[in-house]
This record gives C-alpha cells, structure tokens and sequence, in this order.
C-alpha cells in the first residue's frame, strides 16, 4: 500500500473523532482519591469512636502488623486500579502482583491465628461492624469507580473490581480494627470483612457492566 493510500485510510479512520486530553498520569489521577479516601476513613473512625484499649493496642506487634500489612494492601491496590485504566499498564506489569501477594500473606496471617487462637465464630447477628463497614467503605468504593470511568476504562473488568475492593476495603478493615475492641480472628474474618466481601461479589458481577472499554 502507499504512503499516499496509508494516509486516505488513517484520516478516515480519523475524520469523525473529536479532540481529547491526554489521560493524566496514574499517579496524578489516583492520589486525590487516597488522599480524600484516608480523610474521610478518619472521620468514620472519629464518628464511631476509637477502641478504649487503642494505647494498648499501638504496643502489640501482631496488632501493628496486620494493620501495616492492610495499609500497603490497600495503597498498592489503588496505584493498581489507575494503571489499569493503561492498557499496556505503561509498562507496569508489577503493580497487580504486588496487592494480591499482600492479600495472600493476609490469608496466611488469619490462617496462623486461627491455628494458635482458634476460630471462634459467634453468633449470627446483626453485628455493628457489618453497618460500620458500610459507612467506612460505601463512599470510598463509589469515588473511586466514578473517577476510574471518567479515565479509560480497563481490558481487565473483573481484575479492576478486585482492585478497587483491596483498596477499599484495606481502608475501611483498618478503620474497623480501629473502633472495635474484638480482637479475635472470627469476628475479624467474618463480622469485619462481610460487608466488604458482599460490597466486592456485587462490583465482580457487575464489573464488565461498569468498567466498559
């Protein structure tokens, strides 16, 4: 084909497109989003109340850690969600292994209290972490899928729903352990992570829906 046919064809490819701006930097686009998503998790936690025995808490290694090891989670998890509005990822293949290699050593972490605690699962109730975790993650989750869709949308739907509920929910599990004073490893896994569990099935399903390319 020549130059001449290759440039017919490009502009009427071209002839019905309208100008667009360059999509901002991941980085630029996702730290509003942690920034806001951190403030407001704050204020959640200033609403319901810190856990009385908090002092007590910031000197447990255990305690320290797994809320460290959500936070990186969480934050990783963000970053993911914005370079996976670039196809190619800019290159970035990393950036989706680093939060699920998180969530892993948060399932060997449970896995290992649950050997040395044992799992004690209450009763089934309406708990008040279930209504707490609404309130830290429901905002949160729709920022950030509205400021996604407003970017280019994903190749990978369900894989961006994963994302978006690390963040979210790394975010929100810090604020619960926060405010709730039951340290065992059930009511961690279950009463705490439910409403995010519940909050990330109905995101899956609905992911090819709302992450369109």
């Amino acid at each position: 084909m020549s130059q001449n046919n290759i440039d017919n064809l490009v502009d009427s490819l071209a002839e019905d497109l309208a100008p667009v701006c360059r999509l901002a930097h991941p980085l630029l686009r996702i730290a509003p989003w942690i920034a806001a998503a951190v403030l407001y998790t704050a204020g959640a936690i200033a609403f319901l109340g810190l856990r009385p025995d908090l002092s007590l808490k910031m000197s447990d290694p255990a305690f320290l850690f797994e809320v460290s090891l959500m936070a990186m989670m969480a934050f990783s998890a963000a970053l993911a969600s914005a370079w996976m509005c670039v196809p190619d990822r800019r290159g970035q293949g990393w950036v989706v292994p680093v939060p699920v290699t998180l969530l892993g050593v948060f399932f060997l972490w449970s896995f290992v209290r649950s050997y040395a605690e044992g799992v004690l699962l209450p009763p089934l109730h309406r708990d008040h972490c279930f209504i707490s975790g609404l309130l830290m993650g429901a905002v949160p989750a729709a920022a950030l899928v509205f400021l996604l869709r407003r970017g280019a949308a994903t190749t990978c739907p369900s894989l961006m729903a994963l994302m978006n509920i690390l963040a979210v929910g790394g975010l929100g599990y810090i604020g619960l352990r926060l405010t709730c004073r039951m340290d065992t490893v059930g009511h961690a896994c279950f009463y705490q992570l439910v409403s995010f569990l519940v909050g990330g099935a109905v995101l899956g399903i609905l992911a090819r829906r709302i992450y369109r390319w």
